[in-house]
């Protein structure tokens, strides 16, 4: 069963509809899913860039500050230690420590999925028919979302590399980005409220994830297949351990 997209012109009019899989478009949403995944993804985007010396790397605090023993002071042997003013860090950040997680790839494909549908059940998926603009004029752009009505919520475009200037048509608006269909992230589509995507676009996505979408359910009815044979193995055993006993 096809999921139906309605799609507009260049201009924001209604120009009929487009069929859609439902296997794609029409995924039910997963929270936990997607909190995991934009956590680490988002994660990944901030490099190690803090960084603070400990007592080794800190200049001077090589001279023991004062003798051992009779002054009736506490004992140091170095002005640069953690507990001294100006001293070294304990347990501060490094930018040798590498904070990188990984994502598998299905789960990373469900994950965008599960969003591009959640999108699309609410409303907030767009289809418009071309990004190709003649010029590289804003006018452009606005005209779209206010025919749309667009404005003033965070909006997301997708285009493709052949569409032209509709990165240029849109980057001086705000709260609008624009990103190539090949660049699809689950952080983007989770940080704007509204999705703009073009037809072009729209094929290229049905394209890449179609067969990604399909091995990922044949993987979960594998893994329900055994499951239930397994719990059903467990029961018969037991069954006959119980037998065996009385």
């Amino acid at each position: 069963m096809a999921v139906q997209l309605t799609k507009h012109t260049q201009q924001g009019k209604s120009d009929g509809s487009v069929s859609v899989p439902e296997n794609i478009f029409g995924l039910e949403l997963n929270k936990p899913l997607l909190h995991w995944v934009y956590k680490i993804k988002s994660g990944n985007m901030h490099g190690p860039w803090a960084h603070t010396k400990d007592r080794s790397e800190v200049r001077g605090g090589g001279r023991k500050p004062w003798r051992q023993k009779g002054l009736g002071r506490a004992r140091h042997g170095s002005i640069r230690s953690p507990i001294w003013v100006g001293g070294g860090v304990t347990f501060g950040p490094r930018n040798t420590n590498n904070y990188n997680r990984k994502v598998n790839k299905k789960v990373n494909v469900k994950a965008i999925l599960t969003a591009l549908s959640s999108k699309a059940k609410d409303g907030d998926l767009f289809v418009v028919d071309s990004l190709n603009f003649e010029e590289p004029k804003t006018k452009f752009g606005m005209d779209l979302l206010q025919k749309l009505k667009l404005e003033g919520t965070s909006v997301l475009i997708y285009g493709v590399t052949g569409e032209e200037n509709f990165a240029r048509v849109f980057r001086n608006i705000p709260r609008v980005k624009t990103r190539a269909i090949s660049r699809m992230g689950i952080v983007d589509l989770l940080n704007n409220q509204r999705c703009i995507i073009s037809k072009k676009a729209l094929d290229n996505v049905i394209k890449n994830y179609a067969d990604s979408i399909t091995h990922i359910q044949k993987v979960a009815e594998e893994t329900g297949r055994t499951a239930k044979k397994a719990k059903a193995g467990t029961k018969d055993g037991f069954a006959r351990t119980t037998n065996a006993k009385s």
